[in-house]
């Protein structure tokens, strides 16, 4: 049979044990959904009541959540003159290599930009100027986004406050 070996009231191990073996010593048969660190009272198994995580541990739960979020939006596109425009880290040095390209060689008149995967045109100057202010604009607001709830969560001094910042993180990011 499983039982439970017990060192005040906290199930220190699990063993399988003859019943006369664990009657001798005391060992009481654990249910199956019971284990190590469960408590027992009583002759009664329970599970131990979470613990309430400090500010400072959710803080530090929530920084790399925020991160995560960030990235996600930054590199999740946005919409410019129509399109939908590739705003990850490949996206924008195309944009930029674009721009570099007309600045150093004004007679290019257009240059070839894949706008999404397989979705080809051919942009002139203004075009191409237009694509990377928008795509400066949105990967800007994504980084204010980011600083305000980064700021809110080292701001957050009641659980409370930090229940509010966690929310942001799921809300109102750029388009």
């Amino acid at each position: 049979m499983r039982v439970a070996i017990i060192a005040n009231g906290k199930v220190t191990n699990v063993a399988e044990a003859d019943p006369e073996l664990a009657a001798g010593m005391g060992w009481p048969e654990i249910p199956a959904s019971f284990g190590i660190d469960d408590l027992y009272s009583k002759g009664q198994f329970s599970k131990p009541s979470p613990r309430t995580l400090t500010l400072a541990e959710r803080s530090e739960q929530l920084i790399p959540r925020l991160g995560q979020r960030w990235d996600a939006e930054e590199k999740g596109g946005t919409s410019a003159l129509g399109w939908t425009v590739r705003t990850d880290a490949e996206g924008q040095a195309k944009i930029t290599g674009g721009i570099v390209a007309f600045t150093n060689d004004p007679t290019l008149g257009s240059v070839p930009y894949e706008l999404t995967p397989g979705v080809w045109l051919d942009l002139d100057e203004p075009t191409m100027c237009a694509l990377g202010v928008v795509v400066a604009q949105h990967v800007k607001a994504c980084a204010a986004r980011a600083r305000v709830i980064s700021e809110a969560i080292q701001a957050a001094s009641t659980p409370a406050a930090m229940d509010a910042v966690e929310a942001e993180i799921e809300v109102r990011w750029p388009e």
